[in-house]
């Protein structure tokens, strides 16, 4: 009963004509700040610098070398989409490790290896392999060495605690993992073992769907949402330099 109650609600919502009129609509909640972690000085600084840096530049170039693609209109949307701003933040920040948590078609990767400079590589992981899927990645950046895959579930406890030097090494974590209630609170979970070796920006992604909501909330490290510059469903910017601190 409660299910159908829930699934008849969500028919009445996204009937309504407004929301028929974007892409891609989803069910959200309105929650105050009240109480919640603010940002700092380095969320302020670095989303500032990101934006501006976003605004400057364009990825005309990836869109063209995926034109093949249908997606590949989506990397210049900005704001909507976040892939100019990763770019950004891959330029401002990377210096030896980017670490992404869901490859899938690979926009992201895309997005961040070319903003990152050549000393860092990008490490992303799933437990799909890139080629199975219509990828914007090609062979070169992995024969390069400047992206590596892995197969792993990195909520996994013992996954996490191979790759916690990776982690710790790190100038950028972005999560952008399947959103289904269970991955994320436990990924997060194991996060708060992390010790950073210098300044650390975790990226998580689409923090306004419904069942991403409390996970953002129980965050208590400093962070900053970020929507209206980023990706429509919701980008969040969480300070973990220090350490990281989750109450999920």
């Amino acid at each position: 009963m409660r299910m159908a109650k829930k699934t008849l609600m969500r028919r009445l919502v996204m009937s309504q004509s407004l929301l028929r009129q974007g892409r891609h609509s989803e069910l959200s909640v309105l929650v105050s700040v009240d109480g919640d972690v603010s940002p700092n000085d380095f969320l302020f600084d670095q989303s500032l610098l990101a934006i501006q840096n976003a605004r400057e530049t364009n990825l005309e170039d990836l869109t063209s070398r995926n034109k093949h693609l249908p997606d590949a209109v989506y990397y210049d949307i900005f704001p909507g989409e976040h892939y100019r701003l990763l770019h950004a933040l891959a330029r401002n920040l990377g210096k030896r490790n980017i670490v992404e948590i869901g490859t899938y078609t690979g926009m992201g990767s895309a997005s961040l290896e070319h903003g990152m400079p050549e000393s860092c590589k990008l490490t992303t992981f799933d437990i799909i392999p890139w080629g199975e899927f219509r990828t914007h990645l090609d062979e070169r950046s992995f024969a390069e060495g400047r992206v590596v895959q892995f197969l792993e579930d990195i909520s996994d406890p013992k996954m996490f605690d191979k790759h916690l030097d990776l982690l710790n090494r790190s100038e950028i974590i972005f999560c952008d993992a399947p959103k289904d209630g269970v991955f994320e609170p436990k990924f997060l979970s194991n996060l708060t073992r992390i010790k950073p070796t210098s300044s650390c920006l975790l990226i998580l992604d689409d923090i306004r769907l419904l069942n991403m909501v409390g996970v953002w909330r129980a965050i208590r490290s400093p962070k900053l949402d970020m929507t209206s510059f980023e990706h429509w469903s919701g980008t969040g910017l969480v300070d973990v330099s220090n350490g990281f601190q989750f109450e999920g």
